[in-house]
């Protein structure tokens, strides 16, 4: 009878952390909602070598802000864009639907930053603590933002 009781409450612990991690990834998830982030710069996946982008000291440019769970709005060096997607927190998968805003041309390495973007090629992402990193390539690069303190 011991036994079972201790089975019982390892099982039951174990739950409640399952329910509490799962609650906690949702969280996450949806706490992207109003959230805005920094551009930090791009990795390479295979070196995690980080290229900072040019103009490094510009405080608007390289920022990503969430305004909904299914939009997103981001400046560059020289354009405000906005777009739509859509996440699966179970597959950790990043889609962007739409994009579009103004087009002027970039200045420094602004077009490193909105290619992903333009192209729709970010296909998943990664969500840890003050960091997320939006991969493209077939993730053999990602964007590296840092959570911006409000």
């Amino acid at each position: 009878m011991k036994i079972n009781k201790n089975f019982l409450f390892t099982a039951f612990c174990a739950v409640i952390c399952f329910a509490c991690k799962s609650n906690n990834e949702n969280e996450m998830l949806s706490s992207l909602k109003g959230t805005q982030w920094k551009l930090a710069g791009i990795v390479d996946s295979q070196t995690d070598k980080l290229t900072v982008l040019e103009p490094a000291d510009c405080e608007e440019c390289y920022t990503l802000t969430f305004d909904t769970d299914s939009t997103l709005s981001t400046r560059s060096t020289s354009n405000d864009l906005t777009g739509k997607y859509i996440s699966n927190n179970s597959k950790y998968s990043f889609h962007i639907i739409t994009f579009g805003g103004t087009k002027v041309g970039e200045i420094g390495d602004g077009n490193l930053y909105v290619i992903p973007f333009w192209n729709k090629s970010i296909e998943s992402f990664s969500l840890q603590k003050d960091e997320l990193l939006l991969y493209y390539n077939d993730k053999k690069n990602y964007l590296l933002f840092k959570l911006q303190k409000s």
